[in-house]
């Protein structure tokens, strides 16, 4: 009885944060590059990243780290966009699961020396009722440009919730920049503000349906999906899709005692390959 009403408080929430993203004021500037990486299991299902209860997913949906049961856990991340040595972003991060809260902190770099652009990200997440997980993170945001331009700097808050309301379908969404925060100093842009609602589904035959709709300030609704297939002991396999741009993906991942290591790759129609690889490990088992 707890968990529903929970629940429904918790459409309420949505609903109310919904509003300013679909029909946001105007705002002045240039949307700037998503820093923080989706992880490459998340890249592999379309970049659907709400409702994956993983250590990377818990970057970007905050709520999802309230899900890790293993008390130490660290990761490495990198992407080469396109296949071009100048596009490369890279992510380091170490979470802490405790009985009462858990905490993560990220650091995330794209670019060169010359000009590059990233964050340090500290997260937060609890269970509030059995089903239901929050969260929220504090970024602060850079960007560097060589030959005396100097550098900038802001902050931006997150939030997300996480909700399994079966066992076999999870709801989530997660708001970024709720504030429209913006960085610069003549010419200021505003950072990636954006609301992203998901859903998955847990299927009898062993697969795993993700699918995300994202809002993003002043662009176009996005769509990601994709779907994971266990395919034996550890092994799994995973394909997506996403819209704006138009990507399609695919990766597998390998999980073992105290890691996982993923792989995977996505395609732009027009400018190629992009491919991706992340490595997780858990330093000490412990049940929550």
């Amino acid at each position: 009885m707890h968990t529903r009403g929970g629940i429904s408080k918790i459409s309420m929430l949505i609903i109310s944060v919904a509003i300013p993203f679909f029909f946001p004021l105007p705002v002045k500037g240039q949307i700037l590059t998503e820093v923080s990486p989706y992880g490459s299991r998340s890249t592999a299902l379309g970049s659907a990243y709400v409702t994956l209860t993983d250590f990377w997913s818990s970057l970007n949906n905050p709520a999802n780290i309230a899900r890790q049961t293993n008390q130490y856990t660290a990761g490495v991340y990198y992407e080469n966009s396109y296949l071009i040595k100048e596009l490369n972003l890279s992510s380091v991060g170490l979470s802490y699961a405790s009985k009462h809260l858990n905490a993560g902190f990220f650091l995330s770099r794209y670019g060169i020396t010359s000009y590059n652009q990233g964050n340090a990200a500290l997260i937060v997440g609890k269970n509030i009722w059995k089903s239901i997980s929050v969260g929220g993170k504090i970024c602060y945001n850079f960007i560097q440009v060589a030959d005396g331009y100097g550098s900038v700097a802001a902050f931006t808050g997150e939030f997300g919730i996480n909700a399994q309301i079966s066992n076999r379908i999870t709801l989530g969404a997660h708001v970024k920049n709720p504030t429209h925060e913006k960085i610069g100093k003549e010419v200021k842009e505003t950072l990636p503000s954006a609301l992203v609602l998901g859903i998955s589904y847990l299927s009898p035959f062993g697969i795993t349906l993700f699918s995300d709709i994202d809002k993003p300030l002043e662009q176009k609704l996005a769509f990601h999906s994709g779907f994971e297939w266990s395919i034996y002991k550890g092994l799994c396999a995973r394909a997506g899709f996403r819209s704006s741009p138009n990507l399609l993906s695919f990766g597998f991942g390998y999980t073992t005692n105290f890691l996982t290591f993923d792989i995977s790759v996505s395609k732009h129609q027009t400018l190629g390959y992009s491919p991706q690889a992340s490595t997780t490990i858990w330093f000490n088992r412990k049940t929550k």
